[in-house]
């Protein structure tokens, strides 16, 4: 199991833990942190995952080139979600999430 298939079993389990401990124990206080740091663990997991494939398939491909084409898949998705969100909410907290990816 090469380092890379590591590393995204190792972020697949953390960030299950804080999505369980988000949604089934919910700590007062920590809600922020635990919805940042499950975000972020996803994020990561999607990347060192893809990198893990791409490896596979193809030995001489760059880690770096990929990681950084996957980043920038997950970045223009976020940026088109904010504008698609500050575009079309109403209400009270009408884009705000939107603006907030941002």
């Amino acid at each position: 199991m090469s380092r890379y298939a590591k590393t995204t079993l190792v972020l697949l389990l953390l960030a299950a833990v804080c999505w369980f401990t988000e949604l089934v124990f919910n700590p007062a206080g920590f809600e922020l942190i635990l919805f940042v740091a499950a975000g972020l663990f996803t994020m990561l997991f999607v990347s060192f995952g893809v990198l893990t494939l791409a490896r596979k398939l193809w030995k001489t491909v760059s880690p770096y080139r990929v990681f950084a084409l996957v980043n920038g898949c997950i970045g223009l998705a976020v940026l088109i979600y904010a504008i698609y969100d500050i575009k079309t909410d109403t209400g009270w907290f009408a884009g705000l999430f939107g603006v907030m990816l941002l």
